[in-house]
């Protein structure tokens, strides 16, 4: 049951989007991958965009939006610690761009630095209070970092902003369950599933929550539920799911055999 609870893959629409990676057949110049930036960047171009951006940083030293681009590269080529060199120099230069700050901290993230990347988020918040969504990028943060009641503070207070956004009452739901708060998780995934009612994912959530407190007819329903919504949509029918749908399969028969 851990691995169905602690699953990151069970949170709902809150991946960080990755580095957007598309073809151009022409040969592209520096100014042009300044301009568009990682998008316009192929496996075999990384060297050569990196290049460029180096020689724009040599011949514009306060450029931050080359240094920015530069570590963007860096970071989707797994050099982690040369992408944070960049941006730390872009936020020397640019001390009050919150936007550097943000992406700093999703490299910290993939990096496994939490607390760096909880802090930068907390600047983020700091020069744009009003932003929801850096309130729901810094609970995810806590929650990955297992700051769960931290997490909750931040979900509540987007929740009053934005009541309708189901993975925040996801989120603060798999916080709950964490604290061992199983009954103010499930209501969280009710209300998840009022805004969302075909997300198999949250089925499952509020299986583990109901089996932990002994509602077993309740939890196997849930789980038969989930595992008829994979089956069901063409969402889902990738292999990928594949495993997802037999561990569930495993689950329902390992209750009702337990149960019988």
């Amino acid at each position: 049951m851990t691995h169905l609870l602690r699953s990151k893959g069970w949170i709902v629409a809150l991946a960080v989007a990755c580095l957007t990676v598309a073809g151009c057949e022409q040969k592209k110049g520096p100014g042009e991958y300044y301009l568009h930036g990682a998008q316009w960047i192929t496996e075999d171009e990384n060297d050569q965009a990196i290049s460029n951006l180096t020689q724009i940083i040599h011949d514009q030293p306060d450029n931050v939006g080359a240094y920015v681009k530069r570590a963007e590269i860096k970071a989707r080529l797994g050099r982690y610690e040369d992408a944070l060199a960049d941006l730390d120099q872009a936020i020397r230069l640019q001390p009050d761009n919150p936007e550097i700050f943000q992406r700093r901290s999703d490299i910290q993230a993939q990096f496994g630095q939490s607390d760096a990347a909880i802090s930068d988020m907390n600047h983020v918040i700091r020069m744009r209070p009003h932003d929801d969504f850096a309130l729901l990028k810094r609970a995810l943060l806590s929650f990955e970092a297992d700051r769960y009641h931290a997490a909750i503070i931040d979900l509540d207070k987007f929740i009053v902003a934005r009541p309708d956004h189901e993975s925040a009452y996801v989120l603060r739901g798999l916080c709950r369950s964490r604290m061992h708060q199983f009954q103010l998780a499930i209501a969280d995934y009710n209300q998840a599933l009022r805004l969302t009612p075909n997300s198999p994912h949250i089925f499952v959530s509020r299986a583990v929550a109901k089996h932990v407190l002994g509602q077993i007819d309740e939890s196997i329903a849930d789980f038969e539920t989930a595992l008829h919504l994979l089956n069901s949509s063409s969402r889902y029918a990738a292999h990928r799911y594949d495993q997802r749908r037999a561990s569930i399969a495993r689950w329902i028969q390992w209750m009702i055999e337990e149960n019988q």
